[in-house]
């Protein structure tokens, strides 16, 4: 967490101070205050996972049961879509020393992407894909793509490529019907407009111009 405190201390309170100044000097600027300090709070977020994630995958390294059966076979750039926005870390490609391939090749997994639940090619966390099906079942994919961050935000098509790949666990349905010994129903009175009463043209015009056609279903 080092990194992180040191970007808090010498970055985000600089900043924050900055914001506040500002706010002094324009006091209807209010709107615009708090946008800019949320936009920081998502930064210094973004700072913390990436260096937490990084921080895992050397412990994975220096793992004296990791050294046991992987050996390390690079270091590489990963970029993860997030509810706050985009972040940059590092992980690395092991190879395993005694598993192979259904080819027979070496088999090889970016152990901090096992530890995580990640895929390999992984574009979106969790958390944004939660935000991207919320936003798209209310309006459309294109702003279910701009619902993660404005900056990140992703196609329509990639939106729609995501909820088509989606599957749902199918409900067992009981091969035996629940039986009861008293079904009770609760059912609430409504309104309803009437074309005539007993004969077409029956219906009763008040002074008012409106006919008399309400009545109630029970």
């Amino acid at each position: 967490m080092q990194n992180s405190i040191q970007y808090f201390a010498e970055v985000c309170i600089q900043r924050f101070l900055e914001m506040r100044l500002e706010l002094f000097k324009n006091p209807k600027d209010l709107a615009d205050f708090i946008l800019n300090v949320e936009n920081e709070v998502r930064k210094l977020g973004r700072v913390i996972i990436e260096e937490t994630l990084e921080e895992m995958d050397t412990l994975i390294c220096e793992s004296e049961k990791r050294k046991k059966d992987w050996v390390i076979e690079s270091h590489d750039k990963k970029a993860l879509i997030t509810s706050l926005g985009t972040i940059n870390y590092t992980k690395t490609l092991f190879t395993s020393k005694d598993c192979k391939t259904e080819e027979g090749k070496e088999f090889m997994c970016y152990l901090l992407d096992k530890a995580l639940g990640l895929t390999e090619n992984q574009r979106l966390s969790v958390d944004a894909m939660a935000k991207v099906y919320e936003e798209a079942t209310q309006t459309s994919y294109r702003r279910a793509g701009r619902s993660i961050c404005s900056e990140d935000a992703i196609s329509k098509e990639a939106v729609k490529e995501l909820l088509h790949k989606t599957r749902f666990p199918k409900l067992e349905i009981p091969k035996e019907k629940k039986k009861v010994k008293y079904l009770y129903i609760d059912a609430d009175e409504d309104h309803y407009a009437l074309q005539f009463r007993e004969t077409k043209g029956d219906l009763v015009v008040n002074s008012m111009g409106r006919k008399n056609n309400g009545a109630i279903n029970k």
